[in-house]
C-alpha cells in the first residue's frame, strides 16, 4: 500500500515549485528606466524580489518543529501582493497610476528617512551603520522640501502612503483582498507581538498546570503555506501581466496550475477549495 504524504510536505513541494519558477523569472528581468512603464516595473519587481525573500524563509521555517512561526512571513507577502495590485491596477487611468507610484516611492523615502533619522540619538551606531551622513541629510531636505510643496491633500503626513482612509486595510479591500487581511492581520498578527504567547500554551479545564510547548499549533503550517504559496504565485502573475517580466510557455503553464487559488480566501472558502475544519492539532 502506498504511504499517503503528509498534508505540510505537499504544500512544501508546491511552494517550492513556485519559488523556482519566480527565482528563475527575476534573473531574467531588467527594468529600462526610459521606457514608458519603468516606474511600475521597477516597484512591481522589487516587491516581487521581497515576497520571494519571504517565501524563502516561510520554506526553511516551515520544516521546523513550530511552522506557525512563519506567519509575519505570510502577512507581509500579502501586503506586497496587496501594493502590486494597487499599484498594478489596470482599471485605473494613467494619471491615477501615475498618482499612485508616486505616492508610494515618496513613502518609501519618508521610511528610509525615518529609519535613519531613529540613529541620530545613537552616535556609535550611526558612525558605524551610515557610511555617507551627508548623503542622508541632503536626502532628508529634499523629501521635506517636496512635502512642503505639496496641496495638503497630497502630502503623505504619518499615514499610509496610499492615502486612503483605513490604510493598509483599505487598500486590500480596494483590490478585494479585505477577507484575507481580516484573516492574516488580526488572527495572525498576534505572532508578530508579545501579547499573544498564550497561542504556545495549551490550557485544560482539569489541570491546574499551564505548559508552553512549541508544537501546539503545528497544524496551523499548512494553511499558512498555502497562503504563501497563493501570495507569492499572485504576485508573479500580476508582474507578467503587467509586463514588468516575461514567462515562458512552459512557465505560464506551470503558474496556470495554481491560478485557481489565485482569489480572495473568502471565495475559496465559499467555494469550499479551503476550509474543510478548524485548525487545530
Amino acid at each position: 500500500m502506498r504511504r499517503k504524504v503528509p498534508p505540510i510536505i505537499v504544500m512544501q513541494r508546491e511552494l517550492r515549485a513556485v519559488v523556482r519558477l519566480a527565482r528563475s523569472a527575476i534573473r531574467r528581468c531588467v527594468v529600462y528606466r526610459a521606457s514608458r512603464n519603468s516606474g511600475l516595473h521597477a516597484a512591481v519587481l522589487a516587491l516581487l524580489t521581497w515576497a520571494l525573500a519571504e517565501a524563502l524563509c516561510v520554506v526553511e521555517a516551515s520544516q521546523s518543529e513550530a511552522p506557525q512561526g512563519i506567519s509575519p512571513n505570510v502577512r507581509s507577502m500579502l501586503e506586497s501582493l496587496a501594493t502590486i495590485l494597487y499599484l498594478a491596477d489596470p482599471s485605473v487611468t494613467q494619471p491615477e497610476r501615475r498618482r499612485r507610484l508616486d505616492r508610494y516611492f515618496r513613502g518609501v523615502r519618508r521610511e528610509q528617512v525615518k529609519l535613519r533619522s531613529a540613529l541620530d540619538v545613537y552616535p556609535a551606531m550611526k558612525a558605524r551603520l551610515i557610511t555617507h551622513t551627508t548623503l542622508i541629510d541632503r536626502e532628508k531636505t529634499e523629501y521635506d522640501r517636496i512635502e512642503a510643496s505639496l496641496p495638503k491633500a497630497e502630502k503623505l503626513g504619518r499615514g499610509h502612503w496610499s492615502g486612503l482612509p483605513h490604510s493598509l486595510q483599505s487598500m486590500a479591500e480596494a483590490v478585494d483582498l479585505g477577507s484575507d487581511y481580516a484573516l492574516q492581520y488580526r488572527l495572525q498578527s498576534g505572532a508578530a507581538h508579545a501579547n499573544r504567547p498564550w497561542d504556545q500554551v495549551p490550557f485544560r479545564a482539569d489541570r491546574s498546570s499551564v505548559i508552553p510547548t512549541l508544537a501546539v499549533n503545528k497544524a496551523a503550517g499548512v494553511p499558512l503555506l498555502f497562503d504563501a504559496l497563493r501570495y507569492l504565485a499572485w504576485c508573479l502573475a500580476t508582474a507578467h501581466d503587467c509586463g514588468a517580466l516575461a514567462l515562458t510557455p512552459r512557465e505560464q503553464e506551470i503558474l496556470g496550475q495554481r491560478r485557481q487559488y489565485l482569489q480572495p480566501i473568502e471565495v475559496l472558502f465559499v467555494k469550499g477549495i479551503v476550509g474543510s475544519g478548524p485548525i487545530t492539532t
